[in-house]
């Protein structure tokens, strides 16, 4: 495809209807072909009904393709010969054994393209029965006429005479009517009728003369365009097709398939190609309406491979052209077409088409024999690009994989040039450097990519270089220069940024994605609005605009413009379900102030699900917002069984994979939400993946109820009513009217080791000799592990000294708790800062949820927890940060549901405006997932830059004056008035209100900052005389060192940041920071190669602060001295006191492998795993270690699921694989493997020799050849 899709011309605009509808239209009504078998070896199963597939007794078959006319009046057309050719080799190959004779089926091109020749054809269907298949595929120019003021559409000829079309004795044009006529008494007699009209005007072509029903189910007519109207054609429609063609063929492969069954109804086809033209039309200022005028009993199976097979006309090679081959060579040859059709591409090793074509390009002598057999499965491998590239045109978006995988099979096919003509070569490397470039964009937004910013700069530069190159050698580069822009704008270059989106969007002036671009970099709302409006009405930025209002709680403006994009959406059942969602989410939160709201709200979240009736996970998601609203309105039986409805669309539900579905929530205890407690007990309920049992129900709902999950209430209400439950019943009642209280308890695993849980504590307990007894039954189920004696001894006592005072127990236990979190409140706060400072954003958050829920808030009762974390700031706590933060985590995680985009990211903003480190993790994380550019560049600006604070004079609602510190970023979120976050902050908590004065006095600095080329915060501090925080916070002697020593170690100086760090451990007064810098000693020891002296470090961090990190840092250290059995120590240290750490499981695994101890290897990889699924060095690991335990193909799959998450490491992935395959005595595969790692980038030479695993093979002729082709010389 050349992409010229956005620079229309008049040359694009051809007066032809889509030539090839019926050639792809054919591929689908095959709908029992399988395309692992050979085509003749199946009966054809094509159209089919609402009954099933019909089977067809003959087939007739006409394919007329007119692109030269005789008369030079008619303009010659580009693809309407070449489509018929291509249409009748197909459906000859599909149906010919279906042929009742010679002439059945025919091909009429140009000059043979005559009326004499069309109307034999005609005549002989004369002999068509009941339940055979009539096809009739015209595709050529067609004229409309008015005849008794009535019009008539004539299907041209060749030698059709311009002013002559239709007169009194033409025969060489056809009157579509007539044809009608025919065609109807055909389908009357049970005869299966497809009509393929590609002409233009072919709409006056649909029937029009009454038929019976039964008629109408066998007459099925595609056209084009209205009476009135000409059809759009050009190359960018997959290298040269018409529009509508194009969207058909996408439909039918399976994007109109909207309910993901795997059969496309007409009716699904018919909105999905509706929809597409009206934007195509928009870009061409065309109209085309196609039409659907009967048929609509008919229904297509959706298969992708045949689709893949004809997309670009290709044929498989004739006998003739591979007769050429070794009997050997034809049997690999037959095994590469089994392995296309069967859609194995790339993978399993060794028996996929990438391996099987590299055999025959290895050992075929007569290279010519090659070019027909690598065209036929390029076809495939190049498929994936152009339909991510065309829906990224769309803004349809996928995740990173899908990229990178479409990147990796152009990369297969760029391995043969010789086998690509010049122009398509430059083409499809263009879109693999495309590729390749978003691959790893998308994963640097999903958190995949771990590197620092240095590292990430270049990275991202070295991409926009290649880009550039890919820009130009592509015909129509729009959405590669769309992406340059992306990455400067990461770069926080702005203006080439601005530059890159423009020249997208002067190629592709209506393209919606650069509009949208461009108004990510608009600071103010209204004028990103402003900039959204130019997209013309596109349904994405009518989308945008909703948001933006919706931030700006501006209802009615974003139900105004729900209501256009509803008018957008052109009937798209996942849009119009989204509209709906949308409307649903308003009203919700309109529901706070009045609860009128709530029932609307209700109504358009039914709407949407009627809408995603077709699509599960569509539906899915509706439930659980339905369910939210019914928790914020405290209907919780209402709640539940939405709740309920919500689990029975799981997959594994769907699908009756139900022990992989209780499996699953089983793993997913471990994060002590009462939720996934509930679901346990709806397992048991159902016996799904478990015996089913009502009283295991029970006791899995209360422990979601104990845990104040209120559905689980609702439910055992029900439940223990049906069983007369009575005093189970009112303790229930009570504890959810006293609520609950919660707090960590020491608890001993099976394996000896200790942990600690959260126990959920109530005043009405069940056992008064043991007032946790359902806690500890609880942890003992979910966990395998038991509350500590001294633990229950403690909860009995004071729950006996409750009683014996007559004082509440939660109340008490209170006080007891409250002592005791006011210091881990601090511990897990500290924790939080220090991952902050290493930028591992998962760790911080993990201990800003421990000092959060140390605060004591109740995520239940959310008015309760914001006024008592409210009455804290009022008082003048000296950590507002921390509750700001709480208010964000409040909001973000209440029980009644989420409200990130009201609450919850106000308040995170809040604390992040007051310098509050951690809260810049979530914000980023959020706005990371929204690709929320603007704002991320913002929050990373403002945070490597640092808070200043200076006290203001603010007045009080009650006319008072008072003074509060107002907190100044460096890039202020709103120029026209740099303090409008701060003083909304100052009024939400304070109620008060900052002068006007002052307000216009901060903008004369901004603007003065501005003009003197200087940061905002440099201005502020030379006018207002404020000393810079960081100078504050380094005002001890111990810090300022360990800054020092920071500063070198940034830039890489490791041997003069030692002895900075040694002098901030010799000032540090506490042993905790004592430890945090001896620990910062050994990294500067250990990357200057001094590892006797990290060791050293490590072990007196650890004498002071045992911390999982220093005890990481050790095992590195030990392992890199080959110290395995100290190594394993250090690691299984680090792992006991953070479990949740992948990197940690990840380096104990690494160690158990050093050591041979595989089976232990294998335990703690699939650890890592289980805690972070994308961690290649853990699949690698694994991978070895299931080698060398022989179980090989299990190997593989890691070696093959870590080649797709990180192609950069191939080289090491795939000398595995060798020396997995080497092992087994799978000498040709070892060998066909080392050749490919080597290729990677694999050139240690002294490794292969030395490497035991590949004894097997070092002595054959093989092996000698490769390394003397890849190593002369050695």
């Amino acid at each position: 495809m050349s992409f010229d899709l956005f620079k229309p011309n008049d040359a694009m605009v051809n007066q032809k209807l889509i030539q090839s509808i019926s050639l792809w239209l054919f591929c689908w009504l095959i709908a029992g072909f399988v395309y692992a078998q050979p085509m003749t070896e199946r009966g054809m199963k094509g159209l089919t009904t609402g009954d099933g597939a019909a089977s067809f007794n003959h087939v007739w078959a006409l394919s007329v393709g007119v692109s030269k006319y005789a008369a030079s009046s008619y303009s010659t057309l580009n693809f309407a010969d070449d489509d018929a050719i291509w249409f009748d080799k197909f459906i000859r190959r599909a149906y010919g054994q279906k042929a009742v004779k010679k002439d059945a089926f025919q091909l009429l091109t140009n000059e043979n393209a005559t009326a004499p020749n069309f109307n034999k054809w005609l005549s002989g269907l004369k002999e068509a029965q009941k339940g055979d298949l009539v096809v009739l595929y015209f595709a050529g120019h067609g004229f409309l006429k008015s005849i008794e003021n009535k019009p008539h559409c004539y299907l041209l000829f060749h030698k059709t005479e311009e002013g002559n079309e239709g007169a009194p004795g033409d025969d060489n044009c056809y009157l579509s009517q007539l044809l009608e006529t025919t065609l109807t008494e055909l389908a009357a007699r049970g005869v299966k009728v497809l009509c393929i009209l590609d002409a233009c005007h072919s709409g006056t072509a649909q029937i029009s003369t009454p038929v019976s029903a039964i008629t109408g189910q066998n007459f099925l007519t595609l056209l084009a365009c209205g009476k009135d109207q000409t059809s759009i054609e050009d190359k960018s429609f997959g290298g040269g097709h018409g529009a509508f063609t194009w969207f058909v063929v996408r439909g039918l492969a399976g994007e109109a398939d909207s309910d993901q069954n795997g059969i496309v109804q007409l009716e699904e086809l018919e909105i999905y190609v509706k929809s597409k033209l009206l934007e195509t039309g928009r870009v061409f200022k065309h109209d085309q309406n196609p039409l659907f005028p009967n048929g609509s009993s008919f229904a297509f199976a959706a298969n992708l491979a045949l689709f893949q097979e004809f997309r670009q006309g290709s044929i498989a090679p004739n006998a003739e052209q591979t007769a050429g081959l070794t009997a050997e060579q034809q049997q690999i040859y037959k095994n590469l077409q089994a392995a296309l059709q069967a859609k194995q591409l790339v993978k399993p090793a060794g028996r996929s088409v990438r391996d099987y074509f590299a055999v025959l390009a290895r050992d075929a002598t007569n290279k010519d024999l090659l070019a027909p057999i690598a065209r036929e499965w390029m076809v495939a491998f190049e498929i994936p690009a152009q339909t991510l590239i065309d829906r990224y045109y769309d803004g349809k978006l996928e995740n990173s994989e899908r990229y990178a995988e479409a990147a990796g099979l152009l990369a297969e096919s760029l391995k043969y040039p010789q086998f690509i003509a010049a122009n398509r070569l430059n083409e499809l490397t263009a879109r693999q450097a495309f590729l390749r470039a978003y691959a790893f964009f998308c994963q640097y937004l999903e958190n995949k990519q771990t590197l620092d910013e240095s590292e990430r700069n270049n990275r991202f530069r070295g991409l926009i270089s290649d880009l550039e190159s890919a820009a130009g050698l592509s015909q129509a580069p729009a959405y590669i220069y769309n992406v340059i822009g992306l990455f400067w704008h990461e770069l926080n270059d702005k203006e080439k940024a601005e530059q890159y989106y423009h020249r997208a969007r002067e190629l592709a002036p209506t393209w919606a994605i650069p509009i949208n671009n461009l108004a990510g970099l608009i600071e103010d709302s209204r004028q990103r609005i402003n900039q959204y409006e130019q997209a013309k009405g596109f349904y994405v930025a009518l989308m945008n605009i909703v948001r933006e209002y919706k931030t700006l709680k501006e209802y009615d403006k974003a139900r105004e413009y729900l209501q256009k994009a509803l008018k957008s959406a052109a009937n798209d059942s996942a849009k119009v379900a989204d509209i709906y969602k949308q409307y649903g989410l308003i009203y919700q939160e309109e529901g706070e102030s009045n609860s009128a709201n709530y029932d609307k709200a209700i109504e358009s979240y039914q709407k949407a699900a009627q809408w995603a009736r077709s699509n599960r996970s569509i539906r899915q998601g509706l439930d659980l917002e339905l369910t939210r609203l019914y928790l914020q309105m405290k209907a919780y039986d209402k709640a539940a069984e939405t709740f309920d409805r919500y689990i029975e669309q799981e997959e594994q539900i769907v699908t009756r994979q139900y022990n992989e579905l209780y499996r699953h929530y089983r793993s997913l205890l471990t994060e002590q939400r009462g939720e996934y407690f509930y679901r346990i007990g709806y397992c048991y309920e159902k016996g799904y993946g478990v015996a089913r049992s009502d009283a295991e129900a029970r006791r899995w709902y209360q422990f979601a109820a104990n845990m104040n999950f209120n559905m689980a209430v609702a439910k055992l209400t029900h439940l223990y009513t049906a069983v007369g439950a009575n005093d189970a019943l009112k303790r229930l009642r009570k504890n959810q009217e006293k609520g609950y209280l919660s707090c960590t308890a020491s608890c001993r695993k099976t394996d000896g080791t200790l942990a600690t849980f959260t126990v959920y504590l109530h005043d009405f307990v069940a056992n008064s000799k043991n007032p946790v007894s359902e806690e500890q039954d609880r942890i003992q189920q979910a966990f395998g592990a038991k509350i500590s004696e001294d633990a229950l001894s403690a909860f009995l006592k004071v729950y006996e000294l409750a009683q014996k005072h007559n004082v509440s127990f939660q109340d008490l236990m209170k006080f007891v708790i409250n002592e005791n979190e006011k210091s881990q409140v601090k511990v897990a706060e500290g924790k939080a800062f220090e991952f902050a400072k290493a930028e591992q954003p998962d760790s911080v958050m993990r201990y800003m949820r421990k000092a959060v829920l140390g605060l004591d808030i109740d995520l239940s009762s959310e008015v309760k927890s914001s006024q008592k974390l409210l009455d804290s700031l009022r008082a003048g706590t000296s950590r507002p940060g921390l509750f700001y933060y709480a208010l964000g985590y409040l909001y973000e995680n209440k029980t009644s549901g989420r409200e990130w985009g009201g609450k919850a990211e106000k308040w995170y903003n809040y604390a992040f405006q007051t310098g509050y480190a951690p809260a810049y993790f979530p914000l980023m994380k959020h706005y990371k997932a929204l690709s929320m550019t603007s704002f991320t560049t913002w929050l990373t600006d403002n945070y490597n830059r640092g808070v200043e604070a200076k006290q203001v004079k603010c007045t009080l609602e009650n006319g008072k004056e008072q003074w509060y510190p107002l907190y100044l970023v460096d890039f202020p979120a709103n120029p026209s008035n740099p303090i409008a976050d701060e003083a909304s902050r100052l009024k939400d908590v304070y109620g008060a209100k900052v002068a006007t004065k002052l307000a216009s006095a901060f903008k004369t600095i901004y603007e003065t900052a501005q003009r003197e080329r200087r940061s905002f915060i440099e201005q502020c501090r030379l006018s207002l005389n404020i000393t810079p925080e960081r100078e504050k916070k380094a005002s001890s002697a111990a810090e300022q060192h360990a800054r020092r020593g920071d500063e070198l170690y940034e830039e890489r100086k490791y041997a003069d940041a030692v002895g900075p760090y040694q002098q901030a451990v010799n000032a540090a007064t506490s042993p905790a920071d004592r430890a945090i810098y001896y620990s910062r000693l050994g990294n500067a020891y250990l990357m200057s190669n001094q590892e006797d002296k990290a060791l050293n470090s490590y072990r007196t961090s650890i004498a002071l602060s045992p911390t999982g990190q220093a005890y990481y840092n050790m095992g590195y250290v030990l392992e890199y001295l080959r110290k395995q059995k100290d190594a394993i120590a250090a690691y299984r240290k680090a792992v006991e006191l953070e479990s949740t750490v992948a990197l940690y499981h990840r380096g104990l695994a690494s160690a158990y492998s050093s050591a041979g101890q595989y089976e232990l290897a294998a335990q703690s990889a699939r650890a890592t795993l289980a805690i972070e699924p994308t961690d290649t060095r853990a699949m690698n690991t694994l991978g070895i270690s299931l080698t060398y335990l022989k179980r090989y193909d299990e190997a593989l799959k890691q070696f093959a699921r870590a080649i797709e998450l990180n192609p950069s490491q191939e080289s090491t992935y795939l000398y595995n694989i060798a020396c997995n395959y080497s092992l087994q005595n799978r000498q040709a595969d070892a060998l066909l493997y080392l050749e490919k790692a080597i290729n990677r980038g694999y050139k240690d030479h002294e490794a292969i020799m030395k490497d035991l695993d590949f004894t097997s093979i070092r002595q054959s002729d093989g092996f000698r050849r490769l390394m003397a082709r890849y190593f002369p010389g050695k």
